[in-house]
């Protein structure tokens, strides 16, 4: 789960996630993600695969009817 969407920081943040919390990890993969794309092009028939935990958790806590 996002580190600014824990219960403790959702508590501070009025119920909501704190986006402040959040930059880095969403920084972090942003780059990881554009790391792992120019792999794939050095390395023609390789695969590597990026899921984001964040966005997924996020989307998640955001629309819980919806899961």
């Amino acid at each position: 789960q996002p580190s600014g969407c824990t219960l403790g920081a959702r508590l501070q943040n009025g119920g909501n996630c704190s986006e402040v919390s959040n930059l880095p990890a969403v920084l972090f993969n942003t780059h990881l993600n554009a790391s792992i794309d120019g792999l794939k092009s050095e390395m023609p028939g390789s695969h590597a695969v990026f899921a984001s935990t964040c966005q997924i958790f996020s989307e998640i806590i955001d629309d819980p009817t919806s899961y």
